[in-house]
């Protein structure tokens, strides 16, 4: 079963991220970009039926509309980070309807995310990630 979250339908300014510590979630689709980002442990990621496993450090880049779930595998810590595509209007302008062959990033690392309680933080982190 698949179903349809609400994120970045009404909120065109959609920020949120959050942790979360061993957890899974089910096959589900939202217009909002999602960043998926593991800071420690393993995750089984899905999207468009194609399996990922990360590892400390690896983001998976989840675009608008794509299909995914993810599921941790013995232990997770992760960040969430979901934006709506006005917030990265030109990206969203240039992407819009196409996908990556591979949506997930290995990174050297850390992010410190305590930086983006600022709009500036926003703005390094989308810059630092969108290179």
């Amino acid at each position: 079963m698949v179903f349809f979250q609400k994120h970045g339908v009404n909120e065109k300014d959609l920020f949120r991220f959050f942790s979360l510590k061993n957890y899974q979630f089910p096959y589900h689709f939202h217009r909002a970009y999602e960043l998926i980002y593991l800071n420690d442990g393993q995750l089984s990621v899905s999207i468009d039926k194609k399996e990922y496993i990360l590892k400390k450090n690896d983001l998976a880049f989840v675009f608008s509309n794509q299909m995914h779930e993810f599921k941790t595998i013995g232990r997770s810590d992760i960040t969430i980070i979901l934006f709506s595509p006005e917030l990265i209007g030109d990206f969203y302008m240039n992407y819009k309807g196409m996908i990556p062959e591979d949506n997930i990033l290995h990174l050297d690392s850390i992010i410190d995310f305590n930086k983006l309680d600022s709009i500036y933080g926003k703005k390094k982190f989308f810059i630092f990630t969108m290179r």
